[in-house]
């Protein structure tokens, strides 16, 4: 009988600096996944390993039509590439674990960990895989119920069968639950360093935000009789910075959901009665609405005041050079853009950015010099990005611009922008000396797909492109 062989260290199985815990976890897996082969007669696992590999797209199927019928899984699955994607992925998975031979018990647990991973990345409920895994279950059941093994033979069928799907499941979860515990810490991390921010300058920034947004409706009242249209408080600077960073900022605080009741009444109600009665001439109505726009405006001066008084100064998370955002927040704020984009049917989107030949930088000037350009650099992407999108140093000369709230017409206007910005700046060197720079930008909308590593790949991709295009351009289609 071919069984896999215990491995000789767990560094195969688990990196060495995982916890005592999950070390001590994944080789009781080790050890029990043997047990299930030696258990296990060889004319047993063939007989699994031959229904498994004869129905495996029947088997894909049925997973994803069954589950694709229960609501709360329909955000992870019904992306149409998602679909194509895990269909084949869930048939190669079927097939690395039944196989006779067996597939080494090491390529096996990598396999559940990889899985794990990428459901804690996308956030994909683990009831959801725990429902798959017994719908797979028992559709091999069946097909082992048609076959010729005897009453024994299968019930060492179906208890195989069983257990390879409970290990598996183990080692997933294992995986899942600490990457999602990681991703906590780094969201709870990400706030905190939002928090830490200049207070009393991001403060009167948003106030100053909000009033030139009201002194516009006024204007616009005043000047042209109501007529036209403006933009509303929701996708004003101050709302992008409040649904956005301010959201991450003031996560589940009590004035936040006032502010966004506020805005949303302003929006929805006071403006356009307030635009309409100008309209018309209306100046009872025009007095009337004007007290209340101007009550919805001080309110939530008010509760903005207060959310900032509660700030304390913390200084974590971020890039020692470029003062931007450390990329290990990427992960974090791109979750919650898509989960926003789902909220809102919305859109927004990632930008990487790289320095042509910033090495010749380096070489030429010094690390000193380099850093210079890299402080710079920070400074144009900040002052040509707006207040609610998300700027990170991304290692190295790379960076990563989350633009948010965008249709992709905006999306490649602002790219475009900041390359130029780039350009035409003239880079300020130790000794007196300038520099003029180029950066090739690649780029990629968000397009449904649940997973943020995808986005992050697509628009590394597309940078790829434009430095091997000859550099000094945006790709992002």
């Amino acid at each position: 009988m071919m069984t896999p062989q215990p491995q000789s260290s767990l560094a195969a199985v688990t990196s060495s600096n995982e916890p005592s815990h999950l070390r001590a976890v994944a080789w009781v897996e080790n050890e029990e996944w043997q047990g299930l082969f030696d258990r296990a007669p060889l004319h047993v696992r063939e007989e699994v390993a031959k229904i498994v590999h004869e129905h495996t797209a029947a088997l894909a199927t049925t997973f994803y039509d069954t589950l694709l019928r229960e609501e709360r899984a329909r955000p992870y699955l019904s992306h149409e590439q998602v679909n194509e994607r895990l269909h084949s992925s869930m048939q190669r998975w079927l097939r690395t674990m039944f196989v006779v031979p067996a597939a080494s018990i090491t390529t096996m647990v990598e396999l559940q960990q990889h899985v794990g991973k990428v459901h804690a990345r996308i956030q994909l409920p683990i009831t959801l895989v725990s429902r798959g895994a017994r719908i797979l279950k028992d559709a091999i059941s069946q097909h082992l119920r048609a076959t010729h093994l005897d009453r024994e033979g299968l019930s060492l069928a179906q208890q195989f069968v069983g257990g390879m799907f409970d290990l598996a499941l183990e080692v997933m979860s294992t995986t899942y639950l600490r990457d999602a515990r990681r991703d906590v810490r780094a969201g709870e991390a990400y706030r905190l360093y939002s928090l830490g921010q200049n207070v009393a300058a991001e403060r009167e920034r948003q106030r100053a935000a909000l009033l030139d947004w009201a002194q516009r409706v006024l204007l616009q009242m005043h000047l042209n009789g109501g007529k036209g249209s403006l933009p509303t408080l929701r996708r004003s600077e101050f709302g992008l910075w409040m649904y956005h960073k301010g959201g991450a900022s003031f996560d589940g605080s009590t004035e936040l959901s006032h502010i966004r009741q506020t805005m949303e009444e302003l929006d929805s109600q006071i403006v356009p009665t307030l635009l309409s009665a100008a309209r018309a001439a209306d100046t009872a109505t025009v007095m009337k609405t004007a007290q209340r726009f101007h009550e919805g405006v001080d309110h939530i001066q008010f509760l903005l005041t207060r959310l900032f008084e509660r700030m304390g100064e913390v200084e974590s998370g971020r890039d020692p050079l470029t003062q931007l955002l450390n990329r290990r927040f990427v992960s974090t704020v791109l979750a919650r853009e898509i989960a926003l984009a789902r909220q809102e049917a919305g859109q927004f989107g990632v930008l990487m950015i790289d320095l042509d030949f910033f090495k010749r930088v380096n070489d030429r000037h010094g690390h000193e010099g380099g850093d210079a350009v890299l402080r710079q650099m920070a400074e144009l992407l900040l002052q040509n990005c707006r207040s609610g999108d998300y700027v990170f140093r991304y290692g190295g000369e790379e960076f990563m611009v989350v633009l948010v709230d965008i249709n992709p017409a905006l999306f490649h206007e602002l790219a475009e922008k900041l390359r130029v910005a780039v350009a035409e700046h003239s880079f300020r060197l130790p000794g007196g000396s300038s520099a003029t720079l180029t950066t090739s930008v690649g780029g990629a909308m968000f397009d449904g797909h649940p997973d943020p590593q995808r986005l992050i790949q697509l628009a590394d991709q597309r940078l790829y492109a434009a430095k091997q295009g000859g550099r000094n351009q945006c790709r992002l289609d």
